[in-house]
């Protein structure tokens, strides 16, 4: 099923990208410019793949996927990682780093208990 390969592609990308988007580069950096395109490639593609599957609302449930909501919440999630990069925001690399721990959430990818970030920290952003 291409929709479960496209939610396999956001897990290995914010593994693999993690150092990119954390420790946010200029724009014409080579690594940013592939991180950053790879995350809105993959947030067209989660909002693709899910208007491709007939009566998503009701397979959704057959096959444990996630809510037409938190796919559009991922999306959005991949999009803010896209866009966060050059450090304008002295915590720009933290605000990436919650961005990918919320779009893991949104889409059920798992996150071990010691790497899962404060949400009480966040709130302080």
């Amino acid at each position: 099923m291409t929709w479960k390969r496209t939610i396999a592609s956001v897990a290995h990308n914010l593994i693999q990208y993690a150092n990119v988007y954390a420790n946010p580069r200029p724009a014409d950096d080579e690594k940013q410019r592939e991180m950053s395109q790879q995350m809105r490639k993959l947030s067209s593609m989660l909002n693709a793949d899910m208007h491709l599957i007939p009566s998503y609302n009701i397979v959704r449930q057959v096959f444990e996927l996630p809510s037409q909501e938190e796919v559009v919440k991922a999306a959005a999630y991949l999009i803010g990682i896209s866009n966060g990069h050059e450090g304008v925001l002295s915590n720009q690399g933290i605000r990436n780093v919650y961005n990918a721990q919320h779009a893991k959430d949104a889409l059920g990818i798992h996150i071990p208990a010691g790497d899962r970030l404060n949400p009480e920290t966040e709130r302080h952003l």
